[in-house]
């Protein structure tokens, strides 16, 4: 097991200092190399959830956010078939994950409840709040939030 320091949480508090946007001009567009920066984070994000929804079970991580994605100082090498992934991000905090498994889903395919209310609830997809019906497009839900958070969108802006 090895010790990750950072997380997207120190990434996303960081960047705007970093690249000279703060308080003088909030609304200061990110210049490309922030930009390239951000977008490589939220693609090898995304590879990571993807992962997980395409095991067998599907894994759904149910507590998604910038404190439980970290971020390596030096890329992570994996050597398959001769091609080195040189990788950033990996996903932690698995306590509150759980497997989705429609095969043991009745012929309503929502009759099969998860935990309601679990995770942090301004990363929390709706249905996983209300209702406890929900699945894997739960943790997409979470994504999106964070995407929102990284490339610093505010419609209200």
């Amino acid at each position: 097991m090895e010790l990750l320091s950072q997380t997207l949480r120190n990434v996303i508090d960081m960047k705007a200092k970093t690249f000279h946007r703060q308080q003088q001009q909030p609304t200061k567009p990110m210049d490309p190399i922030e930009y390239y920066i951000s977008s490589h984070l939220m693609l090898e994000l995304c590879e990571c959830v993807e992962y997980l929804h395409t095991r067998h079970p599907k894994v759904i991580h149910r507590d998604l956010k910038p404190a439980n994605i970290l971020i390596s100082d030096n890329p992570i090498c994996n050597n398959n078939n001769n091609n080195s992934l040189n990788r950033f991000v990996k996903l932690g905090d698995f306590g509150l994950a759980t497997d989705h498994n429609h095969h043991h889903l009745t012929t309503n395919r929502h009759q099969d409840s998860h935990t309601q209310c679990v995770g942090t609830l301004a990363y929390m997809a709706p249905e996983v709040i209300y209702s406890g019906k929900y699945n894997e497009f739960s943790d997409i839900y979470s994504l999106g939030l964070i995407c929102k958070e990284l490339f610093d969108i505010n419609p209200f802006k």
